[in-house]
């Protein structure tokens, strides 16, 4: 089983964001999108999910994967605003067509996002809704998990927390890729790492296989 991205061009105005993208996605490996701001990393996610069609190349799901059954946050949040946490995780699980009943105590345990669920999202701190984005993200048990920066604005509880949520998808077998500028937390979640530049990979890396990601990566951007 695996997820494909096979020569992903994405080409918008003229301007060439992503060109010849190629990799895979496997069940229970983590891999990590790392690279500059405006490398592509967040059109290649969204190519992933399904938001953009690519100019060129495509993304193709194993038969026994649901194409439907993909979680993610990708850039800021997208929360309702005047929603309490409590309505806005049901309003998600209603749109995926999930049992609230049966599925609300382990969306609302994510991230221990139960802390605050009668809050409204508009009285949330930012790492508080990055909490909540992130439970909303897989709180319907997706099978595909992509996650844009997940640790932002969180503190230390709350990276612990993220690192934990992953190694679980992991073991659940799920198809997980994410994106940090920390390669310090990328290289603690990750199995596989992939270098991206001006649309472009330029490295893939086995984490077993590298010792100094960080040399690697500058030496890649040279």
């Amino acid at each position: 089983m695996s997820v494909e991205i096979n020569d992903v061009t994405f080409e918008i105005k003229n301007k060439t964001i992503l060109k010849n993208v190629s990799f895979s996605l496997k069940p229970g490996k983590v891999v990590g999108l790392i690279g500059q701001n405006g490398a592509g990393k967040s059109t290649l996610f969204k190519i992933i999910a399904g938001l953009l069609n690519p100019s060129k190349g495509n993304v193709v799901f194993s038969e026994y994967i649901d194409s439907g059954s993909i979680g993610y946050i990708i850039e800021e949040p997208m929360l309702y605003p005047y929603l309490t946490v409590k309505e806005h995780l049901e309003v998600c699980m209603k749109l995926h067509n999930v049992d609230i009943d049966f599925n609300k105590k382990k969306a609302y345990e994510i991230l221990n996002v139960q802390n605050f669920l009668n809050i409204k999202i508009n009285a949330l701190s930012l790492g508080m809704k990055q909490r909540l984005s992130i439970a909303a993200a897989v709180c319907h048990n997706p099978q595909v998990v992509i996650l844009d920066e997940p640790t932002n604005s969180l503190d230390v509880t709350g990276v612990l927390e993220v690192r934990k949520l992953i190694e679980n998808l992991r073991s659940e077998n799920k198809f997980v890729i994410i994106s940090s500028h920390l390669i310090s937390e990328i290289e603690k979640v990750c199995d596989e790492i992939i270098i991206i530049d001006k649309g472009m990979i330029v490295e893939k890396i086995d984490i077993n296989n590298i010792d100094n990601i960080e040399e690697l990566y500058l030496e890649r951007l040279k």
